[in-house]
């Protein structure tokens, strides 16, 4: 979706934020992004169906929780 609007001193980097929209922590941290006028990829998990306990995203976050950057 959006990539880092901003360059580290590391070089080019990007971001994804890993969430789930009605998740109040989920939406603490798009709010801290965009305050701060950062840009990320936001990649939406549904809890719902279970997708935090998928081997893919349990490799990401090994706790199976969101929000994750």
């Amino acid at each position: 979706m959006l990539a880092l609007s901003r360059r580290s001193h590391y070089g080019d980097s990007r971001m994804k934020l890993y969430s789930f929209p009605m998740a109040p922590s989920a939406r603490r941290a798009r709010m801290f992004l965009a305050e701060k006028g950062l840009t990320a990829e936001i990649v939406d998990i549904d809890l719902r169906s279970g997708r935090h306990l998928e081997p893919a995203y349990l490799a990401i976050n090994p706790q199976g929780l969101v929000p994750v950057l």
